[in-house]
């Protein structure tokens, strides 16, 4: 019993002390206004390592998650996919950091966001590093054609980590950087993107 209350003391302490910030947040000019609150929502649910449904109202209930080569669909393969990227423990953090924010494809039914930025990760004991990424997010439109942008309104279709470096974690990035996005940024110009190795991701010592 003890042992369950400090974990849920940890996972409460790490769900208050996220530094979620869109201080680097620059969307183009055709990304709507609302789409800010929406993905502030969305990485908020996301960095809670005890959150489940209130991440997964966010999906249609057939939606999909995937971080690069790993792929779940619907709300259980979701929060289990979730919970091995960030356990419910607590003794991991996540801190999203958005930046470049476009309108990737945009039809009659579905409109996709692509959005680049940096991710810190910090562990209990405080060691914190970043890493770059990528996402595109499909969000399906209601019948007059507007993009549905209301938070857990269940109208994501696809929330798609498709980049991710460095692939392992923690990173030689450390959180203390002045600058994360302009450091990770003259690794990544230094390689190209298909040598990027994705392979050791969901290693027990290098889980993102």
């Amino acid at each position: 019993m003890q042992t369950k209350f400090t974990l849920f003391l940890l996972a409460t302490y790490f769900a208050a002390a996220r530094a979620f910030t869109m201080d680097y947040y620059k969307p183009s000019s055709d990304v709507e206004p609302e789409f800010r609150n929406l993905l502030e929502s969305l990485y908020s649910s996301a960095e809670n390592p005890t959150s489940t449904t209130d991440f997964t109202d966010f999906f249609t209930p057939s939606g999909t998650l995937i971080v690069l080569s790993y792929t779940a669909h619907g709300p259980d393969a979701i929060i289990k996919l979730k919970q091995i990227l960030l356990p419910p423990d607590g003794h991991k953090q996540w801190d999203h950091l958005p930046n470049i924010t476009t309108v990737y494809s945009d039809t009659e039914t579905e409109k996709i966001y692509d959005v680049s930025g940096v991710i810190r990760s910090t562990y209990t004991g405080g060691n914190c590093s970043a890493a770059y990424y990528k996402s595109r997010f499909t969000l399906l439109k209601n019948s007059d054609s507007s993009t549905n942008l209301d938070p857990h309104s269940g109208f994501l279709v696809l929330y798609d980590d498709y980049y991710v470096y460095p692939d392992y974690s923690p990173t030689d990035i450390p959180c203390t950087t002045k600058d994360p996005h302009e450091k990770i940024n003259a690794i990544k110009n230094t390689m190209s993107s298909n040598s990027l190795p994705y392979s050791n991701l969901f290693t027990d010592q290098n889980r993102l």
